[in-house]
């Protein structure tokens, strides 16, 4: 078998760049870079341009109201980086560069005749722009990736309190967050990293892992890790040809290792790798690239316990009843029940053989999805809602009507919410209510410090400032009367999504297609639940996460080819990462049985092998 190589960036990766340019060494940025901080300091509510939204004015009779609310949804993804960064405290940033400089001089390569494997790579360089990026990474992306209100705890939560501290004290993965933040604020802020800065850090990172490749060996858990975040990056911002070329590159470096089994960090590293792998073959709905071989198979060493309830799904067997969760969240009766409908519905289907299914069998399966998709056809589209008290729940704007009209909409808040002061933006109003910022000075002792060692933490301590979420309720406004759900409550909106979710998995079942068929999902089938699941808080999606994962995952495969397709993949993956942290069995479980689900669908219910 031929070695595996880097794969190098075609032009298709970073549009309106020459490729043929030297990429800029990162030690030429190593003097503090006054471009690099008038480049951050020109952010602000004036110059922030988001992207162009499709021509659709107040008066718009062509576009549903869900289409609409899509718009508002994007543009309020491409708003939280920069207000994210505008209330920041600077001396944060200070204290991570003092972080860099104690890393520089604790890791920079002493003369030896002996090979050091911690001296295969230089220390970042300390620079603003490093520092700001790395902040961007511990205290906004992988928080999000830890804990869906974007709150962890520091302290127990595995992926903040070993991965993250595992990819600090590394160059490699250190260098790789860096390209990773650069990649997501030329997404989302293209104003404050440009495509030419992207790109040199795209150089930076694949020119550090080959030189570990060359002088470590590809079979290091930093090695792995490394590659894994590649593919993310490349699933996210990439090329499909250079995605596919790392996962050739893994799935090698997995088998010589030894096998999944075999990675380090607790079983943590592993999946990862794993849920990296799936998610992206749920997306293209595809089988996972990593497979083929006992060394693809993982087994936790020791099983959580015991059982958490929230990660449970219609996927999986019923551990425990949909209308018996832990948690603050209670879906409604209606919405439990449709639960149990799907599970037994996918069970059916999970059930089959995958070889040779009889037509017995398949009618069965056909004749009660259709039976299953009539009977919650007729179930209303909203439950009645229970009403709140305005102490209890935030009203914040609603999205636009086709009439340029604006609806409120509630959420519940926190009994003792933080105020912030009059004329104040918080990122929080796209994650509403969830806990955006962390307790200031005399918080939760679990966030007393940071990922970033030997200082203040630098990586979201106690002390960091983030956008406070809980805003003073605005002024509920009027609605134009008829059927609004400005008054509806989470569990109510969770129906909701429950509804639309089955509605699209029965139909798929009943046609025998898969999820991204526009007769299954179509456009304006994807758009109305992917901004109803928005319209519930996600802390309260937290408290009922394998739901939240099976509902993205039937909406996945539709987002292709949309302006909301990264929003949506950023979105899976980060259920199904909180998901196996929670509870790996179940992860496991439910991953495997939406594989044979989506394999079902795929080959048209008939059992057929691939081509």
């Amino acid at each position: 078998m031929p070695s595996w190589k880097l794969p190098v960036a075609t032009r298709s990766y970073w549009h309106g760049v020459d490729l043929n340019a030297q990429p800029l060494p990162d030690a030429a940025a190593a003097e503090p870079s006054a471009a690099w901080q008038g480049q951050w300091a020109a952010v602000s509510r004036a110059d922030f341009n988001p992207p162009a939204a499709p021509a659709c004015g107040p008066g718009c009779t062509v576009h549903t109201e869900a289409f609409h609310d899509s718009l508002i949804l994007l543009r309020k993804r491409t708003e939280l980086p920069a207000r994210f960064i505008q209330l920041w405290q600077p001396e944060r940033t200070d204290e991570v560069l003092r972080w860099l400089v104690q890393q520089q001089s604790t890791l920079s390569p002493t003369p030896s005749p002996i090979p050091v494997a911690d001296q295969a790579h230089p220390p970042i360089p300390p620079t603003r722009q490093n520092a700001e990026l790395l902040r961007v990474y511990v205290n906004l992306i992988s928080r999000y990736k830890a804990s869906l209100g974007g709150n962890p705890d520091i302290a127990t939560n595995p992926y903040m309190k070993h991965y993250i501290p595992f990819c600090l004290h590394s160059p490699l993965l250190a260098q790789i967050a860096i390209y990773t933040s650069a990649c997501f604020l030329n997404d989302t802020c293209p104003d404050i990293v440009d495509n030419t800065t992207a790109m040199t850090r795209k150089g930076a990172a694949i020119y550090m892992l080959k030189t570990h490749l060359r002088t470590t060996g590809s079979t290091t858990d930093e090695a792995i890790a490394g590659v894994t975040q590649l593919i993310l990056n490349e699933w996210h911002w990439g090329d499909r040809g250079e995605l596919e070329a790392h996962f050739g590159g893994l799935k090698e470096m997995v088998r010589s290792r030894g096998g999944l089994s075999s990675l380090g960090l607790g079983g943590l590293l592993s999946k990862l790798v794993i849920v990296t792998d799936i998610t992206i073959a749920f997306f293209f709905e595809i089988e996972p690239y990593l497979q083929g071989g006992p060394e693809f198979e993982f087994r936790e060493a020791a099983p959580q316990l015991p059982f958490r309830a929230s990660p449970n799904a219609p996927l999986v067997s019923p551990l425990v009843p949909n209308d018996a969760r832990a948690g603050p969240v209670k879906p409604h009766e209606a919405a439990a029940q449709i639960l149990e409908d799907m599970r037994f519905l996918i069970g059916l289907v999970l059930a089959l053989p995958e070889d040779d299914p009889s037509p017995k069998d398949l009618q069965k399966v056909q004749t009660t999805s259709r039976w299953i998709h009539d009977r919650i056809s007729e179930l209303p589209a909203t439950h009645t809602p229970v009403t709140q008290q305005h102490g209890d729940a935030e009203v914040l704007p609603g999205p636009t009507s086709a009439t340029a009209t604006t609806r409120p909409c509630t959420f519940p808040v926190p009994s003792h919410p933080r105020r912030r002061s009059p004329g104040q933006y918080s990122p929080q109003d796209l994650y509403a209510p969830g806990p955006w910022s962390w307790p200031q000075g005399s918080g939760s002792s679990a966030h007393a410090s940071g990922p970033f060692p030997g200082g203040g933490g630098g990586g979201g301590g106690g002390t960091e400032h983030h956008p406070s979420h809980d805003a003073q309720p605005c002024s509920p406004r009027a609605s134009d009367g008829g059927n609004d759900d400005s008054t509806a409550t989470t569990p109510d909106i969770i129906y909701q999504a429950v509804r639309q979710s089955a509605l699209i998995y029965s139909r798929a079942i009943m046609l025998r297609r898969p999820l991204g068929d526009a007769a299954v999902c179509g456009g304006e089938d994807f758009v109305r639940l992917w901004t109803t699941v928005w319209r519930c808080p996600l802390r309260a999606w937290g408290a009922v996460l394998g739901v939240f994962a099976w509902v993205l995952l039937c909406i996945t495969p539709a987002s292709r080819g949309t302006p909301h397709e990264r929003f949506v993949k950023g979105m899976l993956e980060v259920a199904l990462v909180q998901t196996a942290l929670e509870s790996w069995d179940v992860a496991d479980r439910a991953m495997a049985g939406a594989l044979r689900l989506t394999r079902w669908l795929a080959r048209g219910g008939r059992g057929e092998t691939d081509g």
